[in-house]
């Protein structure tokens, strides 16, 4: 009898090629199962970290540097400027539909605006939507006071911001943190992601217990002065 080496099957005298995958079939199947016991496992496309040559088979190591947080992008930093501003806008939108709505109510139940429902249900419809735009004028209140907070806030954001920033430019430039890198033929994107990362340690470093976006947004707005100005 012939068997296919690779796909185990018995086929009877006269048949020399496998029907299913073209391999050339061979008399002892046997041979071929002992032969591939006793080639040695190789790693193909495996990180060699992650292989331990005590062992004769390969385990993945859990490498503490690389928690899934690492891995999940920061959400965008929104400075306290841009959130003084959000909330003034939000605010003068809410008082305007706020003092509006109230004026349309006070209207439609004094009969200004002509309406030919019954005065129980004139009443009702204008305490409801009353109640509705009152509460717009009071949360507009709250956001144009949280605005001012904000505001407060933004500057002492902007010197911090600005401190660091002149910090980053006197204490590094392009070909020194290039050549710690030890960037030679690679992309410009990879340069990119290895310099972030480094002037971002440099500052988590000086400045301690900042916040990880408000740190990605400095450094993202402070990298072109240092690797993409130009040289004259």
């Amino acid at each position: 009898m012939a068997w296919c080496p690779k796909c185990k099957y018995e086929y009877r005298e006269g048949i020399t090629v496998c029907a299913d995958c073209g391999c050339e079939l061979v008399e002892d199947l046997s041979l071929i199962l002992d032969k591939k016991e006793e080639e040695p496992f190789v790693y193909e496309n495996i990180d060699p970290k992650y292989i331990n040559p005590d062992e004769e088979s390969f385990e993945f190591e859990y490498d503490e540097d690389e928690s899934e947080e690492d891995n999940e992008p920061a959400e965008p930093y929104i400075n306290k400027e841009e959130q003084a501003e959000d909330n003034k806008s939000s605010a003068w939108t809410l008082l305007i539909v706020g003092f509006g709505g109230l004026a349309a109510v006070v209207c439609f139940f004094l009969k200004i605006i002509p309406n030919d429902m019954t005065d129980s249900g004139r009443y009702m419809i204008s305490g409801v939507m009353g109640v509705l735009f009152f509460l717009f004028i009071i949360m507009g209140f709250v956001a144009l006071r949280n605005s001012r907070l904000f505001m407060k806030e933004a500057y002492t954001e902007n010197n911090l911001t600005e401190t660091i920033k002149k910090w980053v430019i006197a204490n590094t430039d392009k070909l020194s943190v290039d050549e710690k890198l030890g960037f030679t033929d690679e992309t410009e994107e990879l340069r990119y992601f290895g310099r972030i990362k480094e002037l971002k340690q440099m500052v988590n470093n000086q400045y301690m217990n900042l916040d990880s976006s408000y740190v990605d947004r400095v450094i993202e707005e402070v990298y072109p002065d240092i690797f993409e100005k130009k040289e004259f």
